[in-house]
């Protein structure tokens, strides 16, 4: 599942866990643009099913993402380390 994050703040608007995770949508893009985010691609949540994180979570997690439109690199932030990924991973400060 993948949702705008306009279109994820009014399908979970009643779980206070889920409108925390989304008030981070602008220290998310800033994150992106320090490990070279140009800007292009929408911000889009999207879901992660439990076997592809590193914790047993019987729900999944949800991740922000962007595909920068020039060059096709996806961008992921997630509150949970995702070990598929790990080797790809851009550290930021």
């Amino acid at each position: 599942m993948m949702l705008t994050v306009d279109e994820f703040k009014q399908k979970f608007s009643d779980d206070p866990f889920l409108q925390l995770f989304i008030s981070f949508s602008d220290k998310v893009l800033d994150l992106f643009k320090k490990a070279g985010w140009e800007g292009d691609g929408e911000l889009l949540v999207s879901w992660i099913p439990p076997f592809a994180t590193s914790i047993h979570v019987p729900d999944g997690i949800f991740v922000y993402y962007v595909k920068q439109k020039n060059n096709g690199t996806s961008f992921i932030f997630s509150l949970t380390e995702l070990e598929n990924i790990r080797n790809s991973e851009v550290k930021v400060s």
